[in-house]
């Protein structure tokens, strides 16, 4: 038997559920009102559906009758335009639009504690004396040092979704997706009123007694591993996050259908060692299932695979076999049906279509396998091998399904992917199996147990860090966001496409375009990266207050922070960096030393491996600090640091562009000081002109020769009009803060060249 490439034949349960999931997706961007038309419209379009399929002689669908189909689909459809209607116009619609006030709210989830600026998620059970029932982010410009089931009382002031967390580029639908219906910040100081016992605090202090549980047995980086793959806290990883992410493991950091199944299969097999039965041993696992679900804060990924793995066993049970992608299917459905947002949750789709990709094409592997083996040539050397094919069919399936997702929503992907994932997973599935005997030894206090299993735990943890440290040493994150991407994706997909029409006899086959198209992709991106090494790029990025520069040359990133250092200034240099498809940075050089940076600093370092980093040397006690926890973070991370002499200026030499910051000056009325660079390529300089700068005879004459002048934010407030004379040799005038416009425009009505007035500044410098 053969498994074909139409996965909806003899499918029906699959195909009505994928109509479903689309109605329920497009009703998220329907009003009220439009859905209940839409409610009337399903049931009165079913017996003309059926009409017009009896008309045209179709007698079955995917194996099932057309009246029944029709039925049951309209049915589904009516329900999930219900359950969309019920959660955004009636619930999510009343706390999106609310104004400031007095709150009482229940932490739940504290989400970062590094920062200056603190962020827990919050259930909102009163607002201006009334009671309400909402789940939220609440952040604070003060550390408040809150615990997960803390009652707070505080002044809030909130924002729509869509403007709260505007500069991370997370969507609404997708912070609606992970039950987060409003955003807000605390306004004055927060009381501490007391503490909740509700069921899902108590389950979040059970999974931090866990954690603490097996920390004692264990080191840091081996308790923050152990805490990922167990109970999906993934706060603590830091750089072993950032080697996942770069060799294309990171799935195996979330809870999926691995963690479950090694988890759950332990139970089995301990069940079965004792001689438990087996239909006794499957509903013990399959409560297991439903608590460890719970535990894991009821993760859309992990309800995914408890949902299969539940059929499986309920399938088991009964003695009859389960179908995988109807399965996958069922399981998505139940979670959109009860959850209209989840159908936008990347992790589900991910997960979704990862999963749907290892069913096909592991599927087919197997059974060609298992054919191999069947005609009497069994050997143990082919089993291996022929097990590492289906091992690696299913990499090549899971990787090949979320492309373009990875395409959508990251724009970048690893081409270590699948080697890293079959190197990686036998040292994950090692931990996870020795994780849960770690911590019923610890909860019992069997001290000698808890030693020999931490110290393999640990053992394990090390040989998986510095295996991802190695692989990732050697692979570099690739850019999706090429211009050539898009087009060699869908020419991909559509050839998938009609190999799936044309029920072509085999999954396997789906590898040829993909592994051409692989082959096509990279000797694409090696041609664009030769014809564009010698360009220089400048990109200038402004929040107002911080200023952030992206030099590019030789393709290679130089990232030079003006300012603060906030952390919304780092996500615009990662963005800027995606615009010119590079995912790594040689240099990051910080103007300032601000408090700020001790957390906006490692946030980088966390999501892109940085090179080196250049730092201001310290003038005080309390510079040094700061500076101390950046070098440390910067360590942890694997970058080099170097110290300049702000004083005295500082030159880099980056790529073909010798880049130059002005020495330290200051006006009279301001202790902050000026702030001038200049970035000179073949004898063409372009100059980063500060607030105020022409104020100054000494720094104005660092710039005032600059073929290109971008003029800046940071600085003191700009107070006398311009009296300095632009010289002839510039040829463009960038004013990149809106609010100098005023005091610098009047000044160019004799300027000759180009004029620019806009907060992104993005050239090419050219000679």
């Amino acid at each position: 038997m053969v498994i074909k490439m139409n996965f909806y034949r003899r499918r029906p349960l699959a195909l009505i559920i994928s109509l479903c999931i689309l109605v329920s997706a497009a009703g998220c961007f329907l009003h009220g009102i439009t859905k209940l038309i839409l409610l009337a419209v399903i049931p009165a379009a079913a017996p003309v559906v059926i009409t017009v399929l009896r008309r045209h002689g179709v007698t079955d669908i995917c194996n099932l009758a057309p009246m029944p189909f029709v039925i049951i689909t309209a049915a589904l459809m009516m329900s999930m335009t219900l359950t969309s209607f019920a959660y955004f116009d009636i619930y999510a619609a009343r706390y999106e639009s609310l104004a400031g006030g007095r709150i009482r709210a229940t932490v739940v989830e504290v989400e970062n504690r590094e920062s200056f600026i603190a962020v827990y998620r919050v259930r909102l059970e009163e607002y201006n004396g009334e009671n309400v029932n909402a789940k939220g982010v609440l952040s604070s410009d003060t550390a408040l040092t809150l615990t997960v089931g803390d009652i707070i009382e505080t002044d809030a002031e909130f924002q729509p979704l869509d403007k709260f967390y505007d500069y991370t580029d997370i969507p609404r639908l997708q912070m609606l997706s992970d039950g987060i219906v409003f955003g807000g910040s605390t306004v004055g100081s927060v009381t501490r009123v007391g503490s909740s016992e509700c069921l899902e605090v108590q389950l979040a202090r059970l999974r931090d007694a866990f954690s603490a549980s097996m920390a004692l047995y264990l080191d840091r980086d081996s308790s923050a591993l152990a805490e990922a793959l167990l109970l999906g806290q993934r706060g603590g990883l830091g750089r072993i996050q950032r080697d996942f992410n770069y060799i294309g493991v990171i799935h195996l950091l979330a809870l999926s259908g691995l963690h479950l199944s090694v988890i759950g299969g332990g139970l089995e097999g301990v069940l079965k060692c004792f001689r438990v039965r087996r239909r006794v041993r499957y509903i013990a696992v399959t409560l297991f299932i439903i608590f460890y679900t719970a535990l894991t804060g009821l993760l859309v990924t992990v309800i995914r695979a408890a949902v299969m793995l539940i059929i499986y066993y309920l399938a088991s049970l009964f003695d009859t076999d389960s179908d995988g992608v109807t399965a996958l299917f069922f399981a998505v459905g139940v979670i959109v049906l009860v959850d209209p947002t989840a159908v936008f949750d990347v992790s589900l789709q991910l997960s979704f279509a990862a999963t749907l990709g290892i069913i096909l094409l592991s599927d087919t592997a197997r059974r060609y396998a298992a054919k191999r083996l069947s005609d009497g040539r069994s050997h143990p050397i082919l089993e291996g091998l022929l097990g590492m094919a289906v091992n690696i069919a299913a990499s090549l399936g899971a990787t090949m399904f979320i492309l373009p997702l990875q395409w959508l929503y990251f724009g970048e992907g690893s081409p270590m992917s699948v080697p890293a994932t079959l190197i990686m997973s036998v040292l994950c599935e090692g931990m996870l199996i020795l994780l849960p005997p770690l911590l019923i030894c610890s909860l019992i206090g069997w001290s000698t147990a808890c030693g020999i299993l931490g110290g393999t735990v640990c053992i394990l943890s090390e040989l998986c860090a510095s295996t991802a440290e190695t692989l990732a040493e050697h692979s570099v994150l690739v850019s999706l966001r090429y211009p050539f991407a898009l087009p060699i994706i869908l020419i991909t997909a559509a050839v998938i496409v009609w190999m799936i029409i044309r029920n072509f006899p085999s999954w396997l086959y789906a590898l040829i375009p993909f592994a051409a198209a692989s082959v096509i992709y990279f000797g694409c991106v090696c041609a664009y990266d030769a014809v564009y090494a010698e360009r220089v790029t400048l990109d200038l990025a402004s929040d107002g207050a911080n200023d952030v520069i992206t030099l590019v040359s030789r393709r290679s990133a130089m990232i030079v922070d003006i300012g603060e250092g906030s952390a919304t200034m780092m996500y615009l240099a990662r963005n800027a960096l995606s615009k010119r498809y590079l995912t790594e940075i040689d240099t990051l050089m910080l103007t300032d030393i601000h408090r700020r940076h001790t957390s906006s600093v490692r946030t980088l370092l966390k999501n892109r491996r940085v090179r080196r980093i250049l730092i201001p040397s310290p003038t005080d006690e309390y510079e040094m600090y700061i500076v101390s926890d950046i070098i440390a973070a910067a360590g942890e991370y694997g970058a080099k640091t170097v110290l300049y002499d702000l004083s005295h200026g500082a030159d880099v030499i980056h790529g073909d562009v010798r880049a130059a910051m002005c020495q330290r000056y200051t006006l009279s009325r301001s202790t902050r000081p000026l702030k001038a660079l200049t970035f000179a390529y073949e004898g063409t300089t372009t100059a980063y002109v500060g607030a105020s700068v022409w104020e100054h005879n000494e720094a104005w004459s660092f710039v005032d020769g600059a073929k290109y002048m971008i003029f800046g934010s940071v600085g003191p407030i700009a107070k006398v009009s311009v009296e300095q004379v632009v010289k002839e040799s510039t040829e463009v005038v960038w004013i990149a803060d809106e609010g100098l416009a005023e005091f610098i425009v009047p000044w160019l009505d004799g300027f000759d060249g180009t004029l620019f007035v806009e907060n992104d500044v993005s050239m090419v410098i050219q000679p």
